[in-house]
């Protein structure tokens, strides 16, 4: 996340924001999250394991949604695509 949701203030480091004092702390602990079980289902697939890459991707999707995600949803979806 680079900026507030509640006032597009440029963020830095800290997890309070500067301008308007919004704790974004549970945001942005959920999109490390997120961007965790994208690896997970990255690394799933990878080896295979096209059952497990489809329930972190729809976990990961749950917290925030990214292009990635997105992308990976759909070739999961798809039978056959991109076997090993």
């Amino acid at each position: 996340m680079q900026r507030c949701p509640g006032c597009r203030a440029r963020l830095g480091e800290d997890p309070v924001c500067s301008r308007c004092g919004c704790d974004l702390a549970l945001v942005l602990r959920a999109e490390s999250r997120a961007a965790h079980l994208m690896r997970c289902a990255m690394h799933a697939w990878a080896t295979g394991n096209r059952d497990a890459a489809r329930a972190y991707t729809r976990k990961s999707l749950t917290l925030e949604h990214t292009p990635l995600g997105g992308f990976l949803s759909e070739c999961l979806s798809r039978p056959g695509t991109f076997r090993r």
